[in-house]
């Protein structure tokens, strides 16, 4: 062996160990402050819910305009003059007050009118003569303030007192 490889030998051997208590010092080599650990990205701002939106109040579905009508105290009796011993009375369902009623009684041999929610016709002679019975058909129109009209149709049989008109 050589003084140069003496002297080499002699020096490596502290360079060695040297790198070695190095190497071992900082965790093999590596640099020896941990890397940052990077911040979390920030979570999204959540959406704001959005109000509800209302659901619009159903307009209630109207109620059908209608009339209808009843005849009270029967069996209904008509002298020769004067109003029937029975009353026809008129009711609605749905419609906008006030109401005008308007009804109409005939025979194939006379007709009359009359106005309210309830009335006694005047059916004369000219309604029946010689006749102890007979029909009249009843129509009653009802307007309501809005200019809505409804209907209602009918008959009633009518009963003539004796001794008028012919009987």
């Amino acid at each position: 062996m050589t003084p140069d490889t003496k002297r080499l030998r002699h020096c490596a051997i502290p360079l060695v160990i040297a790198m070695l208590l190095t190497t071992v010092a900082c965790g093999g080599g590596s640099d020896p402050t941990p890397a940052p650990t990077p911040a979390p990205a920030p979570a999204p701002a959540p959406n704001p819910t959005p109000n509800p939106t209302p659901n619009p109040t159903p307009n209630p579905t109207p109620t059908p305009f209608t009339a209808a009508m009843r005849a009270d105290n029967v069996p209904c009796q008509a002298a020769s003059t004067g109003p029937t011993s029975c009353q026809f009375v008129a009711s609605t369902t749905g419609g906008t007050a006030p109401f005008t009623y308007r009804w109409s009684f005939a025979t194939p041999n006379s007709t009359t009118s009359e106005m309210g929610q309830s009335v006694r016709p005047v059916l004369g002679c000219g309604f029946s003569t010689g006749v102890v019975t007979f029909e009249v058909t009843i129509a009653l129109r009802v307007d309501d303030a809005t200019g809505a009209s409804a209907m209602a149709n009918n008959s009633q049989q009518i009963i003539r007192m004796a001794g008028n008109c012919g009987v």
